[in-house]
């Protein structure tokens, strides 16, 4: 589970801050006393105190192509080419 935008945390070097933006694998945290900082999503300094709008991460390359071929394929306008014969 990833902590989403809103989330507020707490970090020993930086202080208490928000979760202003969400990448593959770093959070944009922006903290009261030192700006905003860019910190990897599995650092174990960062502690939560209220996590919002939580969601899960998609897990595998494969799920992530799946669902890009899924919107694709629904919003392009021409269906799959098929060989005949």
């Amino acid at each position: 589970m990833n902590l989403g935008v809103g989330s507020r945390v707490q970090h020993p070097k930086h202080g208490q801050g928000v979760v202003i933006g969400i990448r593959f694998d770093t959070y944009l945290i922006t903290f009261i006393d030192h700006g905003t900082k860019e910190l990897e999503k599995d650092d174990e300094l960062i502690e939560t105190l209220y996590a919002e709008n939580v969601s899960a991460e998609v897990e595998t390359t494969s799920e992530v192509k799946k669902s890009l071929l899924g919107i694709l394929r629904q919003w392009n306008g021409i269906g799959e080419i098929v060989p005949l014969g």
